[in-house]
């Protein structure tokens, strides 16, 4: 009897541990996901360009910030004249790698 106890408090143990790692990650991606949110829509916003913001949302999905602000300072360079298109391909390429 003595043994069923002890195994009972250790699947308890255990399944403690594992609802709390699901409340953590569920809480871990909506963060995520608002991060994401704000990213697409302030490159919306940059672009004026509502019709990409899914893709913007990719991107923020996919590359890190770093990543997309390089590719936009990239886009607005000076021999640039379609900068949407270029940051486009610029991220394109950058998340097939």
């Amino acid at each position: 009897m003595g043994k069923q106890g002890y195994n009972d408090n250790v699947i308890e143990s255990l399944r403690k541990k594992y609802n709390d790692n699901v409340i953590e990650r569920k809480s871990n991606l909506k963060d995520r996901a608002l991060k994401v949110d704000n990213i697409a829509d302030h490159l919306v916003s940059k672009f004026q360009a509502p019709g990409s913001r899914n893709f913007f949302c990719k991107c923020a999905w996919n590359l890190s910030e770093d990543e997309i602000w390089t590719a936009y300072e990239q886009a607005h360079g000076p021999k640039i004249k379609a900068p949407l298109k270029y940051f486009i391909t610029v991220c394109q390429i950058k998340m097939a790698h």
